[in-house]
């Protein structure tokens, strides 16, 4: 029997679309696009960049005959909540590859000018020296590699933890993740220690996270 209240009274038919999702890709992109286009939004990139972002989330739900999406549990999130997860974890994938790209990008001349805004900027001090600015990046490269290497961490925590890094207040990651803000704050109060030692283990020391 179709479920036509997946989201609380959406008119769009889940199982009608899991029988030829091809065919139902536009009804379904119509109704739930928006939630990983606002996902993407809160990381504040580049339009090109949340473009790119928003075009590698599209192939993540659609390739191998639509695998992601069939992969979605009705009894454990909101479709809502599952798509920016999705959109989220992308976003994240970009960030690690943004560390690749700085390292290897050559220092620009002097004077000129780059419009690019670094995902990485967001978590750095921009009132450093050249030099001093470089090494907190690579610190926070550190960072983010061992959230990344942290095995057996649920996805929905190293969101929680990253936007946190980013300065993402309880009430937006809460949307986000469509989880209550008090329980992503308890959430993360128990996450944080286990962190703090895992970066103690790197020779990183937080004096507030």
């Amino acid at each position: 029997m179709p479920d036509s209240s997946i989201e609380g009274g959406s008119p769009f038919e889940w199982e009608e679309f899991l029988r030829n999702p091809s065919k139902g890709w536009e009804g379904f992109w119509e109704s739930y696009g928006s939630c990983v286009r606002n996902a993407i939004s809160r990381f504040q990139l580049t339009r090109q960049d949340a473009e790119d972002i928003l075009q590698e989330t599209v192939f993540r739900l659609i390739k191998d005959d639509f695998v992601a999406l069939k992969k979605w549990d009705k009894e454990r999130s909101s479709l809502s909540t599952y798509l920016s997860v999705v959109a989220v974890s992308v976003s994240l994938d970009f960030l690690k590859s943004s560390f690749h790209q700085y390292e290897q990008k050559k220092i620009k001349p002097k004077g000129e000018s780059d419009t690019e805004v670094d995902l990485l900027d967001t978590m750095a001090d921009s009132g450093l020296r050249p030099d001093e600015h470089l090494q907190q990046r690579q610190v926070i490269e550190r960072i983010v590699s061992c959230l990344n290497d942290w095995a057996g961490l649920k996805q929905e925590d190293k969101i929680l933890i990253y936007m946190r890094l980013i300065d993402v207040p309880f009430g937006k990651i809460s949307n986000v993740l469509g989880l209550r803000e008090n329980a992503l704050m308890t959430r993360f109060s128990r996450l944080k220690e286990e962190f703090r030692k895992r970066l103690k283990d790197r020779g990183i020391d937080l004096s507030e996270l």
